[in-house]
């Protein structure tokens, strides 16, 4: 990540800007069925701590207390997801690593929820991502340094 970073910091003007989007590190998923009546929450997808996640937020923060980056803007935006089906509700999760897990007893809620929808219910799943505004920082040029 620092490596990444330090690339597109390289290709950036001075004072150019990126933005960096990660999946927000201390988010708990949920799942939801969403039918004709509304949104029915049925409880949280547990994850395991992703330490790819953990090792790319470090890698950014480093950057700016290293002074490569100045950070302009940190925003978190929770968004939904959706599916139609069961076979691929679960090949989601399982793309996710570490996996993502159904709490204890949301599958049997889940199944009902979704077979009582009926015909166009879909299967919601919270997730939520962090994103910050990264500024390049140039040398610092000394006052004597500048031309008139």
């Amino acid at each position: 990540m620092v490596d990444a970073l330090e690339s597109v910091r390289k290709a950036l003007r001075p004072s150019g800007v990126i933005f960096d989007l990660q999946p927000d590190a201390a988010h708990q998923p949920t799942v939801a069925v969403r039918d004709r009546s509304g949104r029915h929450a049925l409880g949280p997808l547990l994850r395991e701590t992703d330490e790819d996640v953990l090792a790319a937020h470090a890698a950014r923060d480093g950057l700016v207390r290293a002074g490569r980056f100045s950070q302009v803007a940190f925003l978190r935006r929770t968004y939904r997801t959706s599916v139609a089906t069961l076979a691929a509700f679960d090949a989601d999760r399982r793309s996710h690593t570490p996996t993502w897990r159904l709490a204890r007893g949301v599958r049997p809620r889940l199944l009902e929820a979704w077979r009582a929808g009926g015909k166009g219910a879909g299967i919601e799943t919270t997730r939520r991502m962090s994103i910050v505004v990264l500024r390049r920082r140039g040398p610092r040029r000394s006052i004597a340094s500048r031309s008139p």
